[in-house]
């Protein structure tokens, strides 16, 4: 299963695809506008989700030592390949 997390980019045009309809709904000159930038949005979405499975997938490793004893500070590595 894909799950895909909202980026900053993707909830601007959102932002600025409702604001769209609240002017439609005010003016309805802009109702035609509001579709057509709905339907660009759905295809950039659609586009997006398609190549999300080829960006690769990020994995982590740690490592530790053998053994921790408590309140001790110690030292952990960790490692993130995409």
């Amino acid at each position: 299963m894909i799950f895909m997390r909202p980026t900053a980019l993707l909830l601007r045009l959102l932002i600025a695809w409702f604001v769209l309809a609240v002017v439609a709904c005010v003016w309805e000159q802009f109702a035609v506008v509001w579709q057509i930038g709905g339907g660009l949005l759905l295809l950039a979405l659609m586009v997006d989700a398609c190549t999300l499975p080829r960006r690769g997938r990020i994995t982590g490793e740690r490592s530790l030592p053998g053994r921790f004893a408590l309140g001790v500070g110690s030292a952990v590595t960790l490692t993130v390949t995409h």
